[in-house]
């Protein structure tokens, strides 16, 4: 089977290695696609502390059960799945509360143990969720990132009637605007500097989309709900949002840090002690926002409208990667097509 294994920052290496033995407990899936994430990017250029070389990177991806091994009766042979992105001992105080994204021991598959850039994918079968056979392909591989804006939403303590903005409008900000509409807010704002990002966000029903490159978010944010925000979600990961995520929420609102930050930050404590601004954080996904990020797919709640920039085959891994350093502004996600159906 084949795989791309980044060996290096900024070198893949295309591989050929024996399809594995499928033990007890175990699903082998067959990849059919898989996106490029933010934190892919990251480890792909050696900036991800976590990541050791060599590694097959992916966490984002829909497949098809090719064998099922011992004792695992919840899938079979030929139906739709994703796969749950951590590997967590299941028994730490983390994973006793259903927080395995915390989990004592966790690795991140495709950041800490080998991912889903490969043709077929050995899994404990606990990690492997189905998906209804109607979903396209699209859909399957963008249920992981919506799961992050569904668990961004719950972690973040939504309220039914609470007017949010999101800062940051790539994949995941834009997914988490809809999953906060989906989930109750009265009206969502969105902001960034790239107009292309905006317009994907006004395609799937958002409606106060603020490109803060020739517009004051702390105006438009008035402008739009005529006080400030009861909740903001920072999904740009760079300083300067979290300082503008504070400057516009309501005293006693709540700010939640949803980016994958590359470095530490500074943060003046009185700014929101004074004011009691709640801090949420956000790690990734949890399976019940999955399994509710599936449902919300499943119903068009959540739109994937103008949200896939780019395709390539899994043999054009290192050329996906130069497409996305060459597109920033403008690319939102990158599909992987490695099987059809």
């Amino acid at each position: 089977m084949l795989s791309a294994q980044t060996v290096a920052p900024d070198t893949i290496k295309i591989i050929d290695t024996p399809v594995p033995a499928v033990g007890q407990g175990q699903v082998l899936v067959k990849m059919l696609a898989v996106g490029i994430c933010a934190s892919d990017s990251q480890v792909y250029h050696g900036k991800h502390k976590y990541a050791k070389f060599p590694l097959i990177q992916g966490h984002e991806g829909i497949g098809m059960v090719q064998e099922t091994g011992l004792g695992v009766t919840h899938v079979k042979k030929g139906d739709r799945v994703t796969l749950q992105q951590q590997l967590s001992c299941g028994v730490c105080y983390s994973c006793r509360r259903n927080r395995h994204n915390v989990c004592q021991t966790l690795k991140g598959i495709g950041i800490m143990a080998d991912g889903l850039f490969t043709e077929y994918f050995l899994s404990p079968a606990w990690n492997i969720i189905p998906v209804p056979d109607s979903f396209s392909l699209d859909k399957g591989m963008l249920i992981e990132p919506t799961s992050v804006g569904v668990n961004s939403a719950r972690t973040g303590k939504l309220q039914p009637g609470e007017k949010v903005v999101i800062i940051g409008a790539g994949i995941i900000g834009n997914l988490t605007a809809q999953a906060c509409l989906a989930l109750g807010a009265a009206d969502v704002l969105i902001s960034d500097i790239a107009p292309k990002k905006l317009e994907v966000a006004r395609q799937n029903g958002i409606r106060h989309c603020v490109d803060t490159g020739n517009q004051d978010l702390k105006e438009a944010v008035i402008k739009a709900f005529g006080e400030p925000a009861d909740s903001v979600y920072e999904c740009a990961g760079v300083e300067a949002t979290v300082h503008q995520a504070i400057d516009v929420v309501k005293n006693s609102g709540k700010v939640v840090i949803v980016s994958n930050f590359k470095a530490p930050i500074t943060l003046e404590i009185p700014a929101f002690q004074r004011r009691e601004i709640t801090i949420h954080s956000v790690m990734a996904t949890v399976k019940d926002t999955s399994l509710e990020a599936i449902d919300l797919l499943h119903r068009d709640i959540i739109g994937i409208d103008g949200v896939i920039s780019a395709r390539f085959p899994l043999e054009k891994m290192q050329e996906a990667y130069q497409y996305i350093d060459d597109n920033p502004t403008t690319t939102m996600k990158v599909a992987i097509d490695i099987a059809s159906t």
